[in-house]
């Protein structure tokens, strides 16, 4: 048993799982970085109205705008999980969240569109690349019996960054314009600035590069200063270094977690990004008359979502939260592509947004857990960049089988529906579980 009375996995030294300030200070630095990102994504929508009357934009050129920031996520999530892997935790964890604020707030002074989404986009690599780097950061250094309530922390720093920007957006949109707004997205630079000095580099990562010397003084000063002791992990052999890459991700030894990440995550991501966002039109076909005050309710239920899931991850598993969590939402699809009245399709949505975001930080930690130190970043950035294309396309293609006058919502919605379904099984025969066992463990 650990100090605090939870069982300790056979081969866990029980001095690692003591919960001390200083995981408390990486799991927060993690959740800044994340909550500075919904911030961001939420000053971005709120700057629309007014940039668009402002430029006297057409919703079409709107549109070639919006994407840069999901492309941009697509790459930075790919680029900077290999950018973490080969040059560390903390440089990766603070040029990503500086990247992040600077597109956000170069885009408050850009000249027209072409520049907008040039910055955007640099802000999107910046978004995109924080979250498997902090991921694999908070997996290395949280005690066993605490890493999957500190990954999830992360995401619900997310959620309440968008319900600060959701819920300021108006009152900073009347005070500072479009430009102040998006320059407000300029502070995660501060985020890096302190993580930098703040966030110590990853022992575990120093001797999976062959730099064992390095992780034992860093260990041994992070036991004096702070009190935790901090796993060493196993060193890397000199074929495993040369091997890290997308190729052994498909390996046969991963391609089986690697199908079922990715596909789990990409079915999460479509879904919320795609019946979620489209719910004002679709409660506007059936009648609703406060479609869009009704949708901010919708989204204002993924907090609690979070919150439950970041009591649950530890206590019950990653696996068991994945089904329930992706289950619910699998019927809410049903529900919204089924539904005949308002009703039934807020409770549909609801299902689908709280079910979404309660696997989204089962998600993070489940990732960050199965592949080993030397590829874990890289592992959990090429998932989380597959999801981010999801989100790309799923809107689109709702909107294409949605039709003119929403007719085609029952076809737009079912594939929806059956996707989360498929992912869903594909937990339930090939999900691991991975909750309180070591990192060696879970990436065996």
């Amino acid at each position: 048993m650990s100090a605090e009375g939870r069982p300790v996995a056979a081969g866990i030294d029980p001095a690692v799982e003591l919960l001390k300030p200083f995981h408390w200070r990486i799991a927060m630095l993690a959740a800044l970085a994340f909550g500075g990102n919904g911030v961001d994504l939420g000053v971005v929508s709120f700057a629309l109205p007014g940039l668009r009357a402002e430029w006297d934009l057409a919703p079409s050129e709107l549109g070639l705008v919006l994407p840069a920031v999901g492309l941009g996520q697509c790459v930075g999530a790919i680029l900077g999980g290999a950018f973490g892997d080969r040059f560390g935790r903390r440089a990766g964890f603070s040029l990503a969240s500086v990247i992040a604020g600077a597109g956000t707030g170069l885009a408050a002074a850009a000249p027209n569109t072409t520049i907008l989404a040039l910055a955007l986009f640099v802000g999107g690599l910046g978004f995109g690349g924080v979250a498997p780097i902090a991921g694999a950061l908070v997996s290395e250094f949280s005690p066993p019996s605490h890493r999957g309530r500190f990954m999830a922390l992360t995401q619900v720093a997310w959620v309440l960054g968008w319900c600060f920007a959701a819920l300021g957006g108006g009152w900073f949109e009347q005070q500072l314009g479009w430009r102040g707004i998006l320059g407000l997205g300029a502070f995660p630079i501060a985020i890096g600035l302190v993580g930098w000095l703040l966030v110590p580099e990853s022992p575990r990562y120093l001797t999976a590069r062959g730099r064992r010397g390095e992780a034992v003084a860093l260990a041994g000063r992070l036991a004096e200063r702070h009190g935790v002791v901090v796993p060493l992990g196993e060193p890397t052999t000199p074929d495993d270094s040369e091997r890290v890459g997308l190729a052994e991700l498909w390996s046969a030894r991963f391609r089986l977690r690697t199908f079922t990440l990715w596909g789990t995550w990409i079915a999460m991501m479509a879904a919320f990004s795609g019946p979620v966002f489209w719910l004002p039109v679709l409660l506007r076909d059936v009648g609703s008359a406060e479609a869009l005050r009704i949708s901010a309710y919708v989204g204002f239920s993924m907090l609690p979502a979070s919150l439950a899931a970041m009591g649950a991850i530890d206590r019950f598993g990653r696996r068991p939260l994945i089904l329930l969590s992706l289950g619910s939402a699998a019927l809410g699809a049903f529900a919204v592509a089924l539904g005949t009245n308002a009703a039934l399709l807020v409770a549909g949505a609801v299902a689908i947004a709280s079910g979404t975001l309660a696997a989204w930080p089962v998600m993070l930690a489940w990732v960050s857990e199965q592949y080993p130190t030397r590829m874990r970043a890289t592992a959990a950035g090429w998932a989380s960049g597959m999801a981010r294309m999801g989100t790309v396309a799923a809107p689109a293609i709702l909107g294409l089988l949605l039709g003119p006058n929403g007719e085609g919502r029952a076809v737009a919605m079912l594939p929806f529906a059956l996707l989360l379904s498929a992912a869903v099984v594909g937990c339930a025969l090939f999900g691991r579980e991975t909750a309180g066992q070591s990192l060696e463990e879970t990436s065996t």
